[in-house]
């Protein structure tokens, strides 16, 4: 095994260091690297973004963001992660996206029907596909988490939602839930 492939397999974020330093393309395109998790939020009124994370530092960051989250009404939480999402792209001010991503990432783990389940099954597909990829559409009409292997595109779902509806699909196995 040559040397760079030995310091990629012991550095799981190297692949998406290396992403980062290119320039954008269209979400739909992006495959999440190999030991890593990504949540790509998808706001109303502004493109797409993909957050990647390395899974074992993730407990840690989403404790640190969790005290500005947790004692906020969950759909208020939601709105306000989306609407500082839509100002950081409308700004330029890509270097607080992480941030960002990480409350996203909080909030789709702590959901308040659906958290549980989210959770159990990124877990899963880290374990199975050693990745793993969240989708937060958040639209006027309501919410939508989805884990795919891929960003899942949510317009035509979230518009057909009734009012202050989420929709978490949490992969290919196991029932889909809708929930008001």
């Amino acid at each position: 095994m040559g040397e760079a492939r030995r310091r990629k397999l012991a550095d799981p974020m190297a692949a998406a260091r290396q992403l980062a330093s290119r320039s954008p393309g269209p979400v739909e395109r992006f495959r999440v690297p190999a030991g890593c998790i990504a949540l790509t939020l998808d706001v109303e009124g502004v493109h797409p973004s993909t957050c990647i994370m390395d899974p074992a530092e993730l407990p840690a960051a989403l404790e640190r963001v969790e005290p500005a989250l947790r004692p906020v009404p969950y759909a208020t939480a939601v709105r306000g992660v989306a609407a500082e999402f839509r100002s950081a792209r409308k700004t330029g001010r890509d270097k607080s996206l992480t941030g960002i991503g990480l409350a996203g990432m909080w909030l789709a783990f702590h959901h308040p029907e659906a958290g549980a389940t989210m959770r159990e099954r990124v877990s899963d597909a880290l374990r199975r596909e050693g990745k793993a990829h969240v989708t937060m559409a958040v639209r006027a009409a309501g919410l939508v988490l989805a884990l795919a292997p891929q960003f899942v595109e949510t317009e035509g779902l979230a518009e057909a939602l009734p009012d202050n509806a989420s929709v978490v699909y949490a992969g290919d196995r196991g029932p889909r839930e809708v929930m008001q």
